[in-house]
């Protein structure tokens, strides 16, 4: 069981913070090729990926564009996380996620459970959940999606 253990840990100090990091230049590459030939008001960086994240700021830092962090998962928040089973992987990735959504005018994510755990400024943040998370308080056909039969067109 140590074994593994050390296995794990080697393995996810060689992939720090994320597996998918070392690609954020082929993003960053794609990105400037994208703003230098459009005209771009606002980057969104969308995780799981945190290559995607970490593109995103280095983007906006370059181009002097304002930046939106969109967490639909937590990254140091996440339950699942393997870092959290080792405190000072742990620790540094938490650092690491502030560092960078330092640069963001915004970070979006889905509820505030999450909001609750993401490291960074809480002005930033903002939620726009991703599911119906209350109650409905009105009869079935009152619904805006009911079939609309003057215009044939569904709601």
């Amino acid at each position: 069981m140590l074994f593994l253990h050390q296995k794990l840990s080697v393995s996810l100090l060689i992939d720090f913070p994320d597996f998918s990091w070392s690609s954020s230049i082929y993003y960053f590459k794609e990105g400037s090729r994208i703003i230098e030939n459009n005209h771009i008001d606002i980057i969104i960086g969308s995780h799981p990926y945190v290559s995607c994240i970490k593109a995103a700021n280095e983007l906006s830092l370059r181009y002097k564009i304002p930046w939106i962090a969109d967490l639909r998962d937590g990254w140091s928040g996440n339950l699942f996380t393997p870092y959290s089973d080792f405190r000072l992987l742990f620790s540094l990735l938490k650092r690491k996620e502030e560092k960078l959504l330092r640069g963001a005018s915004k970070v979006v994510t889905i509820n505030s459970k999450l909001a609750k755990v993401i490291n960074c400024d809480e002005s930033k943040i903002e939620i726009i959940s991703n599911s119906f998370e209350g109650v409905i308080d009105k009869p079935e056909e009152d619904l805006a999606y009911k079939k609309d039969t003057r215009s044939k067109k569904n709601f």
